[in-house]
């Protein structure tokens, strides 16, 4: 998928995305070789792959960079708990953004924006606890503001810029699994067997696999069929499950569902296709039947795993985090103020679900504010892509998404954020009319 448009200025050029995967897969490559030999230069000439992006690079190259770098954002760092690259080229971005002022933003979205910094200030400082985290939020504000921003710049090629940070983030997917597959089984640099991104967790990897799998179904279902893009499939569907993450199972059900009615329905795949489709499909399971077997049988063995044994806890963490919640009036109204808590027979534990992170750590009225700002950010986009009616289809990704972060924390992180926004564009430009409309903004 290439994109053919033309426009000058902050608009979308007529490039492809070529240049953008060399210069993320080169970056990608350098940063490896920085983890596996402690060889600064090699980050060194990632970082100014990146960061040179960011700066010379007009704002649809240098968004759909990040969405090609952010699966793999835990590898960009110069040291376990260092500042992500990704986090520089974002302030970079928003930066040249703030400067250019040609962008008039939702008032009531600023507001929400406003009210959610102010009452995660308050809820840090009544529990005493460390402000540092106040950065978190003011990251997701910014993350929000940045998309909008670009996408409002974007207004009468919308749908070609969407198309190009899917693709994106799908190509960068691919990237941060062979980076993992070097890492892990060439190098020997993991001591346990779990395919992840670099320095990440084989959870999140697992969500942008199952991610990257929607919206290449949404693509061969809506837009054209390609044997190339159901390869794809199968190779990041191998890579999830190589990820032992109960995560990626679960948020499966509704791409297998999908797959199914692609490979049932008449007139959506050529026969001749289904039977090359089916030929090496045989020829696959047949040639790795003991490998296919293990993956399953390991990656099922997990659900019947004892919780406080062999599992990793989750129901205790949950049921812990929803007694505390109700403990206090602070805690129900604006959450704990604390990253983590300390949960009997297993530690200091995060919430290991987004659901329940939104309810205790952000309390009723948090919970509240963001899902105001994610509906306006909805709303806005809507209203952007002249969309009227949304199409049940296009909601696969984000109910993907719901599934896997009911096993992730992920409303801080700009994995989270990013992903997010990520899903309701493709809702509206899969639900948009065939002719662009661009009507006023909402506010």
């Amino acid at each position: 998928m290439y994109i053919n448009s033309y426009i000058r200025g902050n608009k979308i050029e007529n490039i492809s995305n070529k240049k953008i995967y060399t210069i993320g897969f080169i970056a990608s490559m350098m940063h490896l070789l920085f983890w596996v030999n402690s060889s600064v230069p090699f980050a060194l000439i990632s970082m100014i792959l990146i960061l040179g992006t960011g700066i010379f690079s007009n704002y649809n190259k240098s968004i759909s960079l990040y969405y090609f770098l952010l699966p793999n954002m835990a590898m960009l760092k110069f040291s376990e708990n260092g500042f992500a690259i990704l986090s520089m080229f974002l302030i970079i971005l928003f930066l040249k953004i703030i400067f250019t002022k040609k962008t008039k933003l939702p008032t009531t979205l600023l507001i929400l924006m406003i009210l959610y910094i102010v009452v995660n200030l308050i809820s840090y400082s009544l529990e005493e606890y460390n402000f540092g985290m106040i950065t978190q939020d003011i990251r997701v504000v910014i993350d929000m503001l940045m998309l909008i921003s670009i996408i409002s710049l974007n207004k009468d090629k919308v749908k070609d810029l969407i198309d190009r940070l899917s693709e994106s983030f799908v190509m960068g997917t691919l990237t941060t699994a062979l980076c993992g597959l070097i890492y892990q089984y060439i190098f020997d640099m993991k001591f346990y067997n779990r395919l992840e991104a670099v320095e990440g967790d084989p959870n999140f990897f697992a969500l942008v696999i199952a991610l990257s799998i929607s919206i290449l179904l949404l693509k061969m279902k809506l837009i054209k069929f390609k044997l190339n893009d159901l390869f794809l499939i199968m190779i990041l569907f191998v890579f999830g499950l190589l990820s032992y993450s109960r995560g990626f199972i679960v948020s499966m059900i509704p791409n297998m569902f999908m797959i199914a009615c692609l490979l049932s329905k008449r007139g959506v795949i050529r026969v001749r296709y289904k039977i090359i489709i089916f030929s090496v499909l045989t020829v696959a399971i047949i040639a790795s039947f003991d490998l296919l077997r293990s993956l399953i049988s390991s990656n099922l063995s997990r659900f019947f795993l004892e919780e406080s044994k062999g599992g990793s806890g989750r129901l205790l963490i949950w049921d812990y985090y929803l007694r505390n919640h109700f403990t206090s009036i602070k805690y129900f109204l604006i959450g704990t103020g604390r990253y983590t808590l300390y949960v009997p027979n297993i530690g200091q534990a995060v919430q290991h679900n987004i659901y329940i992170e939104a309810i205790t750590g952000k309390g009723l009225i948090g919970t509240i504010i963001i899902y105001l700002m994610y509906s306006r950010i909805f709303l806005n986009l809507r209203n952007v892509f002249g969309v009227k009616k949304i199409k049940l289809i296009s909601l696969l990704p984000i109910i993907t998404l719901g599934i896997a972060f009911m096993f992730l924390n992920g409303l801080s992180g700009d994995i989270g954020v990013m992903t997010i926004i990520l899903s309701i564009l493709i809702i509206n430009r899969y639900s948009m009319k065939p002719i662009n409309v661009v009507p006023k903004e909402v506010n």
